[in-house]
């Protein structure tokens, strides 16, 4: 079954950024298409915050709900730092998440 997973992150500034925040965000999803995830995000720059919207197909909601973690997790991870901004630390960093799904 397809769930269709939207996470909210807040991000900061590492002191060493390489480029935009926009450009961290379109590299972060090249990775999860290069994962064979299908996703989108919706980011305000200006106040560092992105909505990502990841299609997971699992057989339950919790299921998807990891997977997407998972994915998203190994997107940032290979993006790392080199890009001068991460996922801000200390409860922030996932600020809501919302399922959808088909019954």
């Amino acid at each position: 079954m397809n769930h269709v997973i939207h996470i909210e992150q807040h991000l900061a500034e590492d002191g060493h950024a390489a480029g935009s925040v926009d450009q961290f965000l379109d590299r972060v999803l090249d990775e999860l298409y290069d994962q064979g995830v299908e996703a989108d995000y919706q980011a305000t720059v200006s106040a560092l915050e992105v909505v990502w919207t990841l299609n997971v197909n699992a057989g339950d909601r919790l299921d998807a709900l990891i997977d997407a973690c998972t994915f998203l997790r190994a997107a940032l991870n290979a993006v790392g730092r080199s890009g001068g901004w991460m996922v801000r630390e200390g409860g922030d960093g996932i600020v809501e998440v919302k399922i959808s799904g088909e019954r």
